[in-house]
């Protein structure tokens, strides 16, 4: 080879050499003893652990949760019965008002009674003509001067007659419109004067002992329900009454899809009143579910709701969760583990299976959270 041809490629390379230097590291070339080689590899895998993302994880066990179901509704009466006519007649007496205390047969209407009297004496004295006739038959039938069939047609004048008295007497005693039980007036619409036909209302009675909470329920909750079930009415005069319930319907309400519930409480001195605003707390057996602040659970892109913990290796898992209630800032939640290390900042930043750095804390408030 050429001189010439030899400096060429000296230069060359030379040049090479040159321009590649920035991408060289000449000084990690030289051979390293152990010590610095272990300290290297410690520094890299720190280097990869600050690289992992930070979460703050706490662990929440399961707790004893009372279960109930709270509903609105109203105080009713227990009854509710309307003292109606039975005859005819103008109203000559109406002595009670709205409100008044009545006990069962006092007087509430008086109907005039004087065309009846007067059909009454006409009655009975039909009644002894028929009576002298029949005895009068009677006395010839034995001595062989009446037959047997005017006998029995006579006997049946005076029967008819009986009757007529009978019936006259009872619609006098109808005349007095009695109260059908004890309780409270709630409606008086006869006034005196008034005209009353058969089965026009004098006036309607409400019994408020026992008093009714009524309440609807719905169908999502009624299966848990069942009847003689203790139950309590917060009122909203600031009353509490307790009970059992007393009736379920059977049939749901076709516009709101709910079933009318009633509760029975006792009213002593009915000092409680008829369409008070009510909240009907029914308690149900006792269970346990997490209770976690609202801020831990989180919402996936499909829609479904649960909680992020902290699996083995430091993973995140995601796990699918049942709202039970909410509790101030904090929610009840039933499918976790027990215990649960549940990730309560940073749940939103990582991805199922991903690797994190978790912090293990009580207050999730202060946590810090960094890359």
């Amino acid at each position: 080879m050429k001189t010439s041809y030899l400096w060429a490629v000296l230069i060359l390379v030379a040049v090479g050499i040159w321009l590649g230097s920035p991408y060289f590291d000449f000084k990690t070339m030289a051979a390293k003893p152990p010590a610095e080689t272990r300290a290297s590899e410690q520094a890299t895998a720190e280097q990869k652990t600050e690289k992992l993302f930070r979460v703050r994880v706490k662990t929440y066990a399961a707790e004893s949760r009372e279960v109930s179901v709270t509903v609105r509704g109203r105080t009713k009466a227990s009854r509710r019965v309307e003292a109606r006519a039975r005859t005819r007649g103008i109203v000559v007496s109406s002595p009670l008002r709205e409100g008044d205390q009545v006990k069962l047969g006092d007087v509430m209407c008086t109907l005039d009674v004087a065309e009846r009297r007067a059909q009454l004496a006409d009655a009975k004295s039909n009644l002894a003509s028929t009576m002298r006739d029949f005895e009068a038959t009677s006395s010839l039938s034995k001595k062989k001067f009446a037959s047997a069939a005017k006998v029995a047609s006579d006997k049946a004048r005076v029967e008819a007659a009986q009757a007529r008295v009978d019936q006259i007497l009872r619609e006098i005693g109808y005349t007095k419109i009695t109260a059908p039980m004890s309780g409270i007036v709630e409606e008086r619409p006869a006034e005196k004067g008034s005209f009353l036909q058969v089965g026009t209302t004098c006036a309607a009675l409400i019994d408020l002992s026992p008093i009714i909470i009524s309440a609807m329920v719905s169908e999502r909750d009624i299966k848990f329900l069942s009847s003689g079930m203790p139950a309590q009415a917060n009122l909203v005069t600031g009353q509490t009454v307790r009970g059992k319930i007393r009736y379920i319907a059977a049939k749901a309400d076709i516009r709101t899809r709910t079933f009318e519930v009633e509760m029975e409480a006792e009213n002593p001195g009915k000092k409680i009143r008829d369409g008070l605003t009510s909240e009907l707390v029914i308690p149900l057996e006792a269970s346990t579910a997490h209770k976690l602040p609202t801020s831990a659970l989180t919402l996936r892109d499909t829609g479904e709701i649960g909680v992020s913990i902290l699996a083995a290796g430091n993973k995140v898992k995601f796990l699918p969760t049942k709202i039970l209630g909410f509790d101030r800032e904090e929610v009840w939640v039933s499918g976790l583990p027990d215990p649960a290390p549940v990730i309560t900042v940073g749940q939103d930043y990582v991805l199922e299976g991903q690797v994190v750095d978790p912090v293990h804390g009580t207050d999730a408030k202060t946590a810090e959270i960094r890359q």
